[in-house]
């Protein structure tokens, strides 16, 4: 039990020791990239694979957590601008985090005098006996990059360029200094050797940056290693036309993929990260966590003498348990489970984790009560009570009512939570009565996926049935949610982006099937959103397939 001071059973649990979540492991290194693509040459000929590929680096090196910035097409003055930003941005890094530097480049090349030089979109040769402009010295950048993160050892150039001798080899542009071609101030990996052009490109993406995606994936590789392994696949993949070269290999420790493939998509699960449609970045929906409150009541404390007004539900424990592994092993939630409580012990519970988790402005949010439900009616007007362990019967009508939960409350609740994205779920009998009685929206709305309902906030209600309606006791219901979420069972739609709207509709159907080929008593699912300002958005769930084939079949055995 962590942070309740109740008697009921109580429990939490995260994912298994190790996993990447919130708050991830620490790291060492601030890890900073720059990549420039330059594709666009109004002098020079056009490279067409120059934003692609940056793009396909730009995302590895993301998923590597490196912060990135990507500059495309700049000229000669944009670009020295951004890598002075880049430069202070690595000098600011804080506390005892070390700086750790990628600079990628893609675009054209030069190589004059021993030096090596990149060429910004507005690159050119003046004259015969004039300097050539635009261009930006390597080993002037390379010093920098050095000196802002304080070690050659952490500065990493890889360089995807012609080293060709395009422009006047007896003149330098005086106002840059000429390093040489040891290049002692960082760790470079050029594509190609020096005085050779790149070999002809026949795919969307060249063979370097094919190469340097594939084998900056592999985990716990060091950086020479790395390279020689980039080296030899653009070799063998261009039939030995291009050959890269790296002009100085770190000799340090530093590791690109220093955790597992499983790590990240235990991270990229948890922050549910998707791609913006528009400008084709990665964002992630839940930067402060994902937190769920499950409780069930089985086991009815109350008696009036010999009578039990309500009978034990035996499954419920089993039920949440399995759904509470489901929701922290697949999907990166912490996860607290209260079993049996009475109805302090379910007020102290719904309290401190509203007001605690609640709280956190980009979480999201999952509470979930099973046991008995029931209404009650005055002057024609319906209460959908949850009841817990110690309520007495319907019977004795006014100790019940101090007793039970009135689900009115949710919506006091939900307006309460600064959190983005809220779920209930109600597997209760007549918890459908729930939905009638808040203000929602009631009205059928597309379910499929779309990148707006990341960023805008939803309230959403889901109940085992509708409010006239009794719900069995082992749940159809909850084994179903269960399954959704695990990946056991799949919507026609995307498979990796489940929307709380999707799982309504796909609960409702399933129910109803089910009862009606059992010849069992009608059970209908409700699925409404409660009316808050800008309800717009969707609770999401991504699966991710490494979770999903890890734990599925670990959480349901052979069933």
């Amino acid at each position: 039990m962590v942070g309740l001071a109740i008697g009921a059973a109580t429990h939490v649990h995260r994912a298994e020791a190790g996993v990447a979540i919130f708050p991830k492991k620490k790291e060492i290194y601030n890890r900073l990239a720059l990549v420039i693509a330059v594709g666009e040459y109004a002098h020079l000929s056009i490279r067409r694979n120059s934003t692609a590929d940056a793009y396909i680096v730009s995302e590895k090196l993301k998923e590597l957590g490196f912060k990135v910035t990507l500059l495309e097409n700049p000229n000669h003055q944009h670009m020295m601008s951004a890598i002075d930003s880049y430069i202070n941005q690595l000098k600011s890094t804080k506390g005892s985090q070390r700086a750790v530097s990628v600079f990628y480049f893609v675009g054209d090349g030069v190589h004059n005098s021993g030096t090596a030089y990149i060429a910004a979109a507005d690159a050119r040769q003046s004259s015969d006996d004039a300097a050539p402009t635009g261009l930006v010295n390597l080993g002037t950048v390379a010093k920098r990059l050095a000196e802002a993160t304080g070690s050659r050892d952490r500065s990493f150039l890889l360089i995807d360029a012609p080293r060709t001798a395009k422009f006047n080899q007896n003149t330098a542009d005086p106002k840059i200094e000429n390093h040489g071609q040891t290049y002692p101030d960082g760790s470079f990996l050029f594509s190609t050797m020096p005085n050779e052009d790149l070999a002809p490109i026949t795919d969307r993406h060249g063979p370097f940056a094919k190469a340097v995606v594939h084998w900056l994936s592999e985990q716990m590789m060091r950086t020479e290693d790395i390279y020689r392994m980039i080296r030899l696949e653009v070799t063998n993949n261009t039939e030995g036309h291009q050959v890269p070269h790296f002009a100085a290999p770190s000799t340090g420790n530093f590791l690109f993929n220093q955790i597992s493939d499983y790590e990240i998509a235990s991270d990229r699960a948890g922050r549910v990260v998707y791609l913006q449609p528009r400008t084709k970045k990665e964002l992630s929906t839940y930067e402060d966590g994902s937190f769920a409150l499950l409780i069930g009541v089985g086991d009815y404390s109350y008696k009036d003498g010999d009578v039990q007004p309500w009978n034990d539900l035996q499954h419920v424990k089993a039920e949440l348990d399995q759904l509470g592994e489901v929701l922290s092993r697949i999907h990166q939630f912490e996860v607290q489970t209260v079993f049996d409580p009475t109805r302090g012990e379910l007020e102290v519970a719904m309290e401190q984790f509203v007001y605690s988790h609640g709280a956190k402005r980009n979480a999201r949010i999952f509470i979930m009560l099973a046991g008995h439900g029931t209404t009650t009616e005055t002057y024609q007007r319906k209460t959908a009570w949850f009841v817990p362990a110690d309520a007495p019967g319907l019977s004795r009508p006014d100790a019940f009512r101090r007793s039970a939960l009135n689900l009115r409350r949710i919506e006091e609740w939900s307006e309460t939570m600064e959190a983005k994205h809220v779920m209930w779920v109600f597997d209760s009998c007549f918890s459908g009565e729930a939905i009638r009685m808040i203000e929602s929206r009631r009205g059928e709305r597309r379910d499929g996926w779309r990148d707006h309902l990341h960023h805008h906030p939803v309230r959403r209600v889901l109940t085992a049935g509708s409010e006239d309606e009794e719900v069995p006791a082992k749940s159809r219901f909850t084994e179903t949610l269960t399954k959704l979420l695990s990946g056991k069972l799949e919507l026609e739609s995307d498979k990796s982006m489940i929307t709380g709207a999707q799982i309504g509709t796909y609960l409702k159907k399933d129910v109803i099937q089910f009862t009606t080929k059992n010849n069992l008593p009608k059970n209908t699912p409700q699925n409404d959103t409660i009316l808050i300002d800008g309800e717009e958005g969707d609770i999401i769930f991504r699966l991710e397939n490494k979770l999903v084939e890890r734990w599925t079949p670990a959480i349901f055995g052979n069933r």
